[in-house]
């Protein structure tokens, strides 16, 4: 696939190239071999942009470049990469919580992907169908779906498969079913790390220290956030930096370090707002739910001054303190 012809880590400089490369693919309206090519690579390209800005976070461009490139894919025929987009454009709904939205998409994917020879692609799709049936309460569809992909999961050995593990265990997650989600992410870890993701690495390994969290186990959480925070700012995910602030911050609110944790929600806010990057739904529940016992148990004055000093901080300087805990205000030592 397109996409994965460029590494699995080299997003940055991809996307610039195909971001130059794209307004210059001009389909012809007459109909022939060459406008078919063109077509096809337009479609092509369309879909890997979306797929880069994605992997960055970069979500309003990524829903951008699947709506354009769907219709193409529709014009070209093929059945596996229109099914491949619209399981994409899928996820991109279901992180706007948009679930009927999303469902259309999802299901004409799981329809297109089941014509197919080889049914290992279903794990493609159906992850996305079954996260919006449990969201949406079907138990028993949901189950249907959960069986059938299960029985597909060992064929699946191409690192597209990767995000299909991470919904998995999102959507156990969201159950409460630790032990399931456990497993899905230790599989898509065991998956990336062959492949030698180191993306994927770091979303793995970020999944199973959320639920380290979640589940008590602060120090387990904290020591992999401090080693993950510096991978995804090393990756130059600017995103990816912004919610490893905050999980440090529901830590220290789990600690009732309260200060700490203003600072640290104050910096992640300035991040998500210098690169406008918002939070997905989950993310959003867990923030407000941590905001507001922030607003229950700090007089305001106390809580506005702490989350002024971490919206002071740059990027550097917020990681500095999450992982030392240093004086906000002490320059930060280089490691």
């Amino acid at each position: 696939m397109f996409f994965w012809g460029f590494g699995l880590d080299d997003y940055h400089e991809a996307l610039s190239w195909l971001n130059g490369l794209l307004p210059r693919v001009q389909v012809p309206a007459a109909n022939g071999p060459a406008s078919e090519t063109r077509l096809c690579v337009k479609a092509r390209g369309l879909t890997t942009a979306g797929m880069l800005n994605l992997a960055q976070g970069n979500i309003p461009e990524s829903i951008a470049a699947f709506a354009e490139a769907i219709p193409l894919e529709r014009k070209v025929g093929d059945t596996f990469y229109l099914a491949f987009a619209l399981a994409i454009r899928t996820s991109l709904a279901m992180m706007n919580d948009d679930m009927a939205g999303g469902k259309p998409a999802a299901e004409e994917a799981a329809a297109l992907m089941r014509t197919l020879n080889n049914r290992q692609w279903l794990v493609l799709c159906l992850p996305f169908l079954l996260a919006i049936e449990s969201r949406l309460g079907h138990v028993e569809k949901a189950a249907q779906l959960r069986q059938e992909v299960n029985s597909y999961l060992d064929q699946a050995r191409h690192p597209v498969f990767m995000p299909a593990l991470m919904n998995l265990g999102l959507e156990a997650r969201a159950r409460h079913q630790m032990d399931e989600a456990r497993i899905y992410f230790q599989r898509g870890l065991a998956l990336a790390r062959q492949l030698k993701s180191l993306h994927f690495v770091a979303v793995m390994e970020s999944e199973l220290a959320h639920m380290a969290r979640e589940q008590g186990e602060l120090q387990t959480a904290e020591t992999a956030y401090c080693r993950l925070i510096r991978t995804w700012m090393d990756l130059g995910r600017p995103p990816a930096v912004a919610h490893q602030l905050e999980s440090f911050a529901f830590v220290a609110v789990s600690r009732h370090d309260l200060d700490r944790a203003a600072r640290l929600l104050g910096a992640a806010e300035m991040i998500r707002e210098n690169i406008r990057a918002p939070m997905r739904r989950p993310e959003q529940v867990e923030y407000d739910a941590a905001v507001a016992e922030l607003r229950a148990r700090m007089d305001a004055p106390a809580l506005a001054t702490a989350w002024s000093q971490g919206r002071a901080m740059d990027m550097e300087r917020a990681i500095q303190y999450a992982v030392t805990a240093a004086d906000p205000a002490e320059p930060v030592s280089q490691p």
